[in-house]
């Protein structure tokens, strides 16, 4: 019991110091992940959806796990788009597994984008064939009111 109690605790604090404490969408953003929701048939913000976070010390987007992190460059948690954009990417991690959509953000972000040049994040060029191209294509195609 206690080793447990302490790996939570380990990961609690983890979580809150990387990724900030977590956030509940309110107004226009939650409007947009209300439509989201019923367009992709999961629900994203309710109880079994992902968690929301902002304010730690990673300063760019990130989902991995349940934990998306709304943080837009270091801009903060209003922007809508980011929301989208994000949780676009918790849709592709449950149709694609944990590792598998995790394995391919590396893959676009570490790899295709800074050392082939390849930008992963344009939607026009690209469609869906990336996760970032698809979760872009998501939030500036389907949600065009957001910029």
């Amino acid at each position: 019991a206690r080793s447990g109690a302490v790996g939570g605790f380990v990961r609690s604090a983890y979580n809150i110091a990387v990724l900030g404490p977590t956030i509940r969408p309110t107004g226009d953003v939650r409007t947009a992940l209300n439509k989201m929701s019923a367009d992709l048939g999961i629900n994203l913000t309710g109880l079994y959806g992902p968690t929301y976070r902002a304010g730690g010390l990673w300063t760019r987007g990130l989902t991995v796990g349940r934990s998306a992190m709304i943080n837009n460059n270091g801009e903060g948690s209003d922007d809508v788009g980011t929301w989208v954009h994000e949780t676009y990417h918790y849709y592709q991690q449950l149709r694609q597994g944990w590792a598998g959509q995790f394995a391919k953000g590396i893959h676009e972000q570490w790899w295709l984008y800074p050392l082939r040049g390849i930008e992963v994040y344009d939607y026009d060029t690209y469609g869906m064939k990336y996760n970032e191209s698809a979760a872009s294509y998501y939030q500036n195609k389907i949600y065009p009111f957001l910029r």
